[in-house]
């Protein structure tokens, strides 16, 4: 017989494993670009996915840099993140010699000033009334939009052995 757990427990832990799901949706499809490892030996498979591991963590630092204390961290999009930090790291790489410290500081600086003018938009928090636009079946017709803001309220229903 399976073990039980309180409600919010199940509700938190549901929660993270959509962060988890999150996680590797970035790094399969926005880091990699494809789903499929590119390895063909069971070491190299590991050394690429340690790669991408290390490659989100650097990602994932350089977003809290980016927000800096002034917008939470989810409101900068890992994807723009992303797409912007590449080029940023190429032009540093190639003009090492050429830049000084302090001009490679204050592009960065510029940088994440950009990076703030590309924030995911924040959602309205709400409800999702099980109903549609078009009527389907029974399902009645949604005429307006509606959100509920409150307290989370559930039931567990079980169900008879």
């Amino acid at each position: 017989m399976g073990q039980s757990a309180p409600p919010l427990e199940l509700i938190e832990l549901y929660g993270e494993r959509w962060e988890e799901e999150l996680y590797f949706r970035q790094l399969k499809l926005q880091l990699r670009r494809t789903e499929l490892l590119q390895s063909r030996t069971l070491k190299t498979a590991a050394q690429e996915i340690a790669l991408l591991v290390l490659g989100t963590a650097l990602v994932a630092q350089e977003r809290v840099r980016a927000a800096a204390g002034l917008v939470p961290v989810l409101r900068v999009s890992f994807a723009k993140l992303l797409h912007l930090l590449r080029p940023l790291w190429l032009v540093l790489a190639i003009a090492r010699d050429l830049l000084s410290k302090s001009q490679q500081r204050k592009l960065t600086e510029r940088y994440y000033d950009y990076m703030l003018m590309c924030l995911v938009q924040e959602h309205e928090s709400g409800s999702c009334p099980r109903k549609v636009r078009q009527p389907v079946g029974k399902w009645p017709r949604l005429l307006e939009t509606e959100s509920v803001i409150g307290q989370i309220e559930f039931s567990v229903l079980r169900s008879q052995p």
